[in-house]
């Protein structure tokens, strides 16, 4: 079961700064307009909806966890540099080309995430065992992760903390 928190809360995590957060960041701290905002929180969604069938194939072939631990490390490599970047050039399409390269990552780690959980318990537990460490990840590390973004922009003064 903690294994599975742990894959629910890594990707959870980065997933709602990049499409929960991100609209507000780019409001907030950077001036952007709503609806610029907005339309790369909607970016997310479409390319997830585009990219799962496919990144669902490659999983088969490939397996489940090289995807999720190379996207993981994609993440981590590239989290801060895409803030940093955003932060020196606050436009449309910078943004854009953040949320869509980072949601197009997020895609690569959460579809074979979202399949090994269940692949974790045995069938007669596998439905509830799925619902507890996805609910406890999601809750846990998914929901403060846009407060503890906001907190670490004010406490530190530094538009780039959430990375």
């Amino acid at each position: 079961m903690l294994t599975a928190i742990v894959i629910t809360m890594g990707g959870t995590g980065a997933s709602y700064v990049v499409t929960f957060y991100m609209p507000t960041y780019a409001i907030r701290e950077l001036g952007m307009s709503p609806a610029v905002a907005l339309a790369g929180a909607a970016l997310t969604g479409l390319l997830t909806f585009a990219l799962a069938p496919s990144i669902g194939r490659w999983s088969d072939c490939v397996g489940r966890k090289p995807l999720i631990v190379w996207a993981r490390i994609a993440l981590v490599l590239l989290i801060y540099p895409t803030f940093a970047w955003l932060k020196a050039s606050p436009t449309p399409a910078v943004l854009f080309t953040i949320v869509g390269g980072l949601t197009m990552i997020l895609a690569v780690q959460a579809v074979p995430s979202i399949t090994i959980l269940p692949e974790m318990f045995p069938e007669r537990v596998r439905a509830s065992g799925m619902s507890l460490v996805y609910s406890i990840g999601v809750a846990v590390f998914g929901s403060f992760a846009p407060l503890i973004s906001a907190w670490l922009v004010n406490a530190s003064d530094h538009k780039e903390s959430p990375s």
